[in-house]
């Protein structure tokens, strides 16, 4: 026999009040004289034979109400297991995540689950063995500790940020548990369940592992929450309106009318707006406001709903910059036309350079880069431009009227650019604006179809047969391009089928060259990711940071100082690159300090994969043990009605129990009813 909680039997030796009491309260008899008691002899003694057995009686009642009461506490079980003198390990994972902020009939899941997990530990023995774990499977977790800490460690698990698949924790566990190979071994899971995380095809298959899901019902399964959110406005200037777009997801049942949507830009309310969405629907909602200064600037998106708040606010970073570094890679000279557009320009930062004499380490510090009329481009050089091209660089390339065309399409092909393919000397005349493509826009306010168009000496093929996306932007009558953009992840590339001076195009005279010129500058200015998620260990581009490969030390603080941590600071060939190793594990807008500097911020928000509400229940989670052939797995259905008789089903036996509750009530019935004849 053994007891869940054997110091209540410390309670028998109670038993010895009842014996004193007993024993004190003899029935003193008086001595009355008769004139004659031969009469009355005989019924004295048979009435005193008679309580003397009714007291002893009552005794016997009393003594076995407490020893009933003293077991049943102390709650005794035969083990059914085969290895009834072993001690056990008992591990307890609890879903802390953020799914379970939602609420069930009996309160907050998180602490339904805190109570079932101080309940599974109490029925254990004092000697037995606890492991327990969370979500965040912090290193502190991984260790056994006595039945009294455990209980005690339970109140300190809080919502968490943190949402791995379920295999992750359970694996974790699994590898401690092997460990203790003398011990019983049982690990008791306490969670909502969601969809999203329960990878049971990757669950160990341990059958010497008792394995035990304990799934929390919430009231309800809708949430309102701020699915992502990003910019409309292709140019984020100083004084200028910027638009996003913030999409809003509705995973209820019913419309919802009017939901208030609020922008803040550094703590101050900019913008508000409000929509509707249908029940399981999408909205978009567009905030448009201006920024008063340069440098990066902290924002965030909030709406209202409950009880799940985490994914109510979305934080983001936008960086106004003062000017758009654009550098020109040229032949012999520089192009007259290009440098009288952009010298003394404020907003822009224009610089030369000949092709012998290229710092290929300051390509991260421009925008855009234009080839001028190089006959040809080395192998160096088209290896540095596609490092540039893959962290986001624009490239504008102006061929000469005699270029190596083998060297062009080996650095193009390297690009994954259209080609040069050859030279017709002919003139031609461009017939086609494609004013719908981005780089006009707002350019025309109305369609003129005598628009001066621009005329050519000669230009070059572009092929159309290469596997690269192309949008032509000007072209001619015969649908050669005379100008046409390639666009690769956040890389535009432009290329022009002739020179720009005047043998070889009237282009550089016209118009339409102003625009056309200044807006690739302008829309090659790089924005930063507007946010980050947290617990991803994706990494940070930090390569906008001014004078980035002279910073040896970054932090990461809050914005009020009280908190800061150092990440990994990587620079590699095409991007610089932070990794916060989950040490950051609350959503909100962050520093980035060098020397106690700002030199940049960014967003971290929680992932919104706990924000759809879906869960399985405890029949399907049985449909999925048996479908993946899992042994020794079992769910708590809610049939055995409390959590004693599932762990008392599971590896325990009551029948005890249920002896000392029927020994209980026959001693209360017994001493009730001497009670009662006792007063008649």
């Amino acid at each position: 026999m053994h007891f869940y909680n054997p110091l209540f039997l410390y309670g028998l030796f109670l038993v010895i009040i009842p014996i004193i009491i007993h024993l004190f309260n003899f029935r003193r008899y008086k001595r009355e004289y008769f004139t004659n008691v031969r009469m009355l002899k005989n019924i004295i003694v048979s009435n005193k034979r008679q309580n003397q057995l009714k007291n002893y009686l009552l005794l016997l009642s009393r003594i076995l109400i407490i020893v009933c009461l003293s077991l049943l506490f102390a709650k005794p079980y035969i083990s059914n297991d085969e290895n009834n003198n072993k001690k056990n390990a008992i591990a307890i994972l609890i879903d802390n995540s953020f799914s379970m902020e939602n609420a069930s009939k009996e309160g907050q899941l998180l602490s339904v689950a805190k109570k079932k997990a101080k309940l599974i530990a109490s029925l254990y023995n004092e000697d037995d063995e606890f492991l327990l774990m969370d979500m965040d499977i912090k290193g502190k977790d991984e260790q056994f500790i006595s039945k009294k800490d455990i209980i005690s460690n339970i109140d300190n698990i809080n919502l968490s940020s943190a949402s791995p698949f379920l295999s992750q924790p359970i694996n974790i566990i699994n590898d401690f548990l092997k460990e203790k190979k003398e011990l019983n071994k049982y690990l008791f899971i306490i969670s909502d369940y969601q969809k999203s995380a329960f990878d049971i095809e990757n669950f160990p298959k341990d059958t010497l592992l008792k394995t035990r899901f304990i799934p929390l019902i919430a009231n309800n399964i809708n949430n309102i929450y701020i699915d992502t959110l990003f910019l409309l406005s292709p140019l984020i200037e100083k004084g200028e309106n910027i638009s996003i777009r913030v999409r809003i997801n509705n995973k209820t049942d019913k419309k919802v009318e009017l939901l208030s949507v609020k922008l803040f830009v550094d703590n101050k309310q900019e913008a508000v707006s409000s929509c509707d969405i249908e029940e399981n629907g999408v909205g978009n909602v567009d905030l448009n406001f201006t920024i008063d200064r340069y440098g990066p600037i902290n924002c965030r998106v909030i709406i209202e709903d409950y009880p799940i708040i985490f994914d109510d606010a979305l934080y983001f970073t936008i960086n106004v910059k003062e000017n758009i570094g654009v550098l020109s890679i040229n032949n012999d000279k520089e192009n007259e036309y290009i440098s009288r557009l952009f010298k003394n320009q404020t907003k822009i930062k224009y610089d030369n350079c000949s092709k012998n004499n290229i710092d290929y380490a300051a390509f991260s510090n421009y925008s855009l880069i234009i080839l001028n009329e190089l006959d040809e481009i080395s192998s160096g050089l088209s290896s540095q431009l596609l490092k540039y091209r893959e962290n986001g660089g624009d490239i504008l390339i102006i061929p000469c009227s005699n270029i190596d065309i083998p060297s062009y399409n080996s650095a193009l092909s390297q690009l994954k650019l259209p080609l040069y393919t050859s030279l017709v000397k002919k003139k031609n005349k461009v017939s086609k604006v494609f004013s719908n493509n981005p780089l006009y826009d707002g350019v025309f306010l109305q369609k003129k179809d005598n628009m001066e168009k621009p005329e050519v000496n000669y230009y070059y093929t572009i092929s159309s047969f290469t596997n690269t996306i192309k949008d032509d932007i000007l072209s001619f009558p015969s649908n050669d391009a005379f100008l046409i953009v390639s666009t690769m992840d956040k890389s535009r590339v432009y290329m022009f089928s002739s020179p720009l001076n005047q043998e070889g195009t009237s282009f550089v005279k016209e118009a339409l060259f102003v625009p056309t010129i200044w807006n690739m500058a302008l829309f090659s200015q790089s924005t930063n990711e507007l946010y980050y998620y947290i617990n991803t260990n994706n990494p940070i581009d930090v390569s906008h940071i001014p004078n980035i490969n002279r910073i040896k030390l970054l932090k990461v603080t809050s914005l009020d100082s009280s908190f800061s941590i150092i990440p990994s600071l990587t620079k590699g060939e095409n991007m610089d690159y932070i990794l916060l190793y989950n040490q950051i594990n609350k959503a909100g807008n962050y520093n980035i300090t060098s020397n106690d500097s700002i030199v940049g911020k960014i967003s971290l928000n929680y992932d919104r994969k706990e924000s759809y509400l879906s869960f399985y229940e405890p029949s399907q989670i049985k449909e999925k043990i048996k479908k993946y052939g899992l042994k020794g797995y079992d769910v708590f259905s809610g049939k055995e009605k409390t959590i004693e008789q599932f762990v008392s089903k599971t590896d325990r036996n009551n029948i005890l129990s249920l002896i000392l509750l029927s020994l209980l009530a026959f001693s209360l019935a017994l001493e009730t009813y001497f009670l009662i004849k006792k007063r008649g």
